[in-house]
């Protein structure tokens, strides 16, 4: 196998780690993944695929430390106007703009960033581009609740991660509760115990069962870190 595919199989296994970490609630083993993913990335004179690394780490980083999740976010940016691709520079802007809303504090220069780096994306990929899943919590946050719905819906229906479900699970969930069908959310809530429960008795009897992680907090910030 040639060198720079076995480096980019290894990257691309290191990611899929990272979603798998952060689907069980497990941030800290997520942000290792993803991190030496982007270190590997830039060793091999990757960038893009190191920019999009950076992107992940971000996400278990804002949970973990939201400083150090805004400096991610920050060289990420940088990354992507280096590299020179308007596409992946409103990407990143974009997400960069949405954990701050999210995760720090409203600002109206960080809306006005997710709006315009939006119109740029689909300017750019054009309308049928899947939506970034964070601009969608903002969405939420903003009052475009069926919106935000439906982006999520669809979201969970072609995703192949599970972080990138999970993500859009409780994109959902937000959405719902802001909308007041709160009947949908307990029956979402309870169907999740019940598979919780399941999985973690499987887990239990398992000779790789990892102590004290429970797949039941896996929506929750930080849930076993």
């Amino acid at each position: 196998m040639p060198a720079r595919t076995r480096i980019e199989l290894e990257i691309e296994v290191l990611q899929r780690m990272g979603d798998a970490h952060f689907a069980l609630g497990a941030m800290s083993d997520s942000a290792l993944a993803y991190e030496t993913a982007a270190a590997r990335a830039a060793e091999a004179g990757l960038r893009k695929t190191q920019i999009e690394a950076l992107a992940r780490l971000a996400v278990p980083a804002w949970y973990l430390d939201p400083p150090r999740g805004n400096d991610i976010c920050e060289q990420a940016v940088e990354e992507s106007r280096a590299h020179g691709d308007p596409l992946l520079l409103a990407q990143t802007q974009l997400a960069t703009a949405c954990f701050r809303l999210l995760y720090d504090t409203w600002r109206n220069q960080d809306a006005e960033t997710c709006a315009s780096a939006r119109h740029t994306i689909r300017r750019l990929s054009g309308p049928s581009t899947p939506e970034n899943m964070f601009c969608v919590y903002v969405q939420a946050m903003q009052g475009d609740y069926e919106e935000a719905l439906k982006q999520a819906e669809a979201a969970m229906i072609a995703t192949t991660s599970p972080a990138a479900y999970l993500l859009a699970l409780g994109a959902k969930i937000l959405s719902l509760m802001q909308c007041g069908r709160f009947g949908e959310v307990l029956r979402i809530v309870g169907t999740g115990r019940e598979l919780a429960q399941k999985m973690a008795k499987i887990r239990g009897s398992s000779f790789f069962a990892k102590p004290g992680c429970g797949h039941s907090a896996s929506i929750s910030k930080g849930s076993c870190d």
